[in-house]
């Protein structure tokens, strides 16, 4: 595989590899539950095999024979739903791969190759279990929507190819060590800093392992010496 990086540390050479078959965050532990209508892609957590309302409608205990198959039907389901969930549209961009936000700006705006595609949401009850007290609060709505946003941004990630892995060779080019599936912080520009910086670690790790056992050994060489 191509490194995207490569540089020289305390002798050895560390590779940053993008990492192709990283881990799919929808299966950790996540707080919120990512929902995706596509005829052609499996995305999110659940592909429901209902339509948007009945779906809906099961969520908050209604007879979806009450509401029809319309815009202002979804709407008027949408709003029940979020009296007590927070929800998030989730928009999809379909071109030359693709690529899913909860932010309606382009090129998620985009007439022919863009869409809402399904929401993530968690209701306010989970989201004070997570990070509140006892009752939900703005302060609370606002820690669960950033938390859907940097979940959805982490899947984006994964679509996108976005993920990172490190190889450490040696002076002939031999892998010594690796580790793959880091995920970006969405605050670093190149993406695999903290990658970089696992690497290195890894490196100051060989080094000591190195130089321990030379001083085992001149001590072995020394106390040999004395006999």
């Amino acid at each position: 595989m191509e490194s995207i990086h490569e540089e020289t540390y305390k002798g050895y050479t560390v590779k940053i590899i993008q990492d192709d078959d990283g881990d799919n965050p929808r299966n950790w532990d996540n707080a919120g539950k990512m929902v995706c209508w596509h005829s052609r892609h499996n995305l999110g957590d659940e592909q429901p095999k209902v339509d948007p309302i009945t779906y809906l409608c099961g969520i908050l205990g209604l007879d979806s024979d009450d509401y029809s198959q319309s815009r202002g039907s979804l709407d008027l389901v949408m709003g029940k739903m979020e009296k007590d969930y927070i929800v998030l549209p989730l928009y999809l961009y379909d071109h030359s791969g693709i690529s899913i936000s909860t932010s309606h700006d382009y090129p998620y705006n985009d007439r022919w190759d863009a869409g809402q595609v399904g929401f993530i949401y968690i209701s306010k009850k989970d989201a004070v279990k997570e990070w509140g007290k006892k009752i939900f609060t703005k302060t609370v709505e606002a820690k669960a929507v950033k938390y859907l946003e940097d979940d959805v941004e982490t899947y984006n990630d994964y679509l996108t190819g976005n993920v990172y892995g490190y190889e450490i060779c040696d002076e002939d080019d031999e892998v010594l060590a690796s580790c793959w599936g880091f995920y970006p912080d969405h605050d670093d520009k190149s993406g695999y800093a903290y990658c970089l910086q696992e690497a290195k670690s890894e490196v100051d790790w060989l080094v000591k392992g190195k130089n321990d056992a030379k001083q085992e050994a001149a001590q072995i060489q020394e106390t040999i010496g004395q006999e």
